[in-house]
């Protein structure tokens, strides 16, 4: 499939088949780590029905290895004519998904490019979905050394940013939640019904806060976030914001457009009531 990113969830798109899982890859020059992903996906001890990877910036030597390869799952390859934001990619594969088989996924999981795993997290992420008020289920992450990621994280007002930002400076290291108002988006396994009701990811925001937004949204809705317990990937941020302007300009053009949305006051204001 080649054309330029375009639509949204399917509205109104409420029949499914149960148990069914696909999953979501957004490549941006991500080549390199894709073939080990696809094959740690390969051997997974639940079926995957299709995997959808958008290329935002063509990678035309990966995109014909990948397809070469035989693989147990449906692989769909997009490649985007221009570059599009985080959100609308994976709306846009979510959109294809429910096209192309005429309903909405029971799960959807989103994966970076660059998260990695030795044991299987999909048993654990799974299972925690038999509460059913659970929206959205994700697994500890850790980086290279086994040291735990930042990944869980309370609502982003203006001043945790700013302790956080001076925290950093001091060499604090940030302790995990046990219930986050949000969490990354780099690893993050959705009901498939949930991200059609909800819309999917807000389009507005090019790369940072989307999943920020998304996770209050979702629990306003009235749904939590769950840890997996027994599961864990390892993924080391990139942080390219403390190091790129055009990626912190992003960054905070994404906290300002938070700040400023109807999602971020109804939620402060519930949970500070």
């Amino acid at each position: 499939v080649v054309g330029q990113g375009s639509g949204g969830p399917v509205a109104g798109a409420g029949v499914r088949c149960d148990m069914t899982l696909s999953v979501s890859i957004v490549s941006h020059r991500h080549g390199v780590y894709l073939p080990a992903l696809l094959r740690r996906l390969a051997n997974v001890s639940v079926r995957i029905e299709r995997v959808w990877l958008i290329f935002d910036v063509a990678e035309p030597a990966t995109l014909v290895e990948l397809e070469r390869t035989p693989w147990p799952f449906d692989l769909r390859c997009v490649v985007n004519t221009q570059s599009q934001s985080f959100g609308r990619n994976h709306n846009r594969a979510f959109h294809l998904e429910c096209q192309s088989v005429g309903h909405v996924p029971h799960y959807w999981w989103i994966l970076n490019p660059d998260v990695e795993w030795r044991e299987d997290p999909t048993p654990s992420m799974l299972a925690a979905f038999s509460d059913p008020t659970v929206g959205l289920v994700y697994p500890e992450q850790v980086d290279v050394v086994g040291k735990p990621q930042d990944h869980e994280r309370l609502i982003p007002t203006p001043l945790r940013v700013l302790r956080r930002m001076l925290a950093r400076l001091a060499g604090v290291t940030v302790e995990t939640l046990e219930q986050p108002d949000w969490v990354s988006g780099s690893c993050v396994l959705v009901r498939g019904d949930v991200y059609n009701r909800l819309g999917g990811f807000d389009e507005r925001y090019r790369l940072y806060v989307e999943d920020v937004e998304f996770c209050l949204r979702l629990r306003l809705a009235g749904y939590i976030l769950r840890r997996a317990s027994n599961a864990c990937v390892m993924h080391v941020a990139q942080r390219r914001s403390h190091r790129d302007l055009q990626h912190l300009s992003w960054h905070l053009a994404g906290f300002m457009r938070l700040w400023t949305s109807s999602t971020f006051w109804k939620y402060v204001g519930r949970t500070f009531r």
